[in-house]
């Protein structure tokens, strides 16, 4: 009975270091940390962050027209006012879109619902 329960302690412990949607921090650490930083921080007064970002959480899916499109102007980020533009990321797919975006919404304290390919084909087709 020991042992079960031995086993049943360590599966439960290794459970809490799954990773959440790894495919998305690998696309994440390649397109989007070098600026955003590795752990979403953003730099300073020059790149907004993404973790506990209130206009990154509010825009949730229609984050993916950003990815496609690049965002330029001012932008106002926790407060913050920020005018670098971000440049666009034009050979995503819907899938790692939804990656990305599933991964940065559901990480450093972000809490977010999961969203689909689907969600962001029909999104990216009415980007402004």
């Amino acid at each position: 009975m020991r042992v079960f329960l031995f086993f049943v302690l360590i599966l439960c412990f290794s459970c809490n270091s799954i990773e959440t949607y790894p495919e998305g921090k690998n696309l994440y650490i390649k397109h989007c940390s070098g600026c955003h930083g590795q752990n979403g921080e953003g730099l300073q007064a020059l790149i907004p962050p993404l973790a506990k970002a209130d206009m990154f959480l509010a825009a949730g899916p229609y984050a993916a027209c950003w990815i496609t499109k690049g965002l330029e102007g001012k932008i106002l980020v926790n407060g913050i006012e920020f005018e670098n533009a971000m440049p666009a990321i034009k050979d995503l797919s819907a899938i790692e879109i939804a990656n990305i975006l599933n991964y940065t919404l559901n990480s450093w304290g972000n809490k977010h619902r999961f969203i689909g390919p689907d969600e962001i084909t029909s999104i990216t087709k009415n980007c402004p």
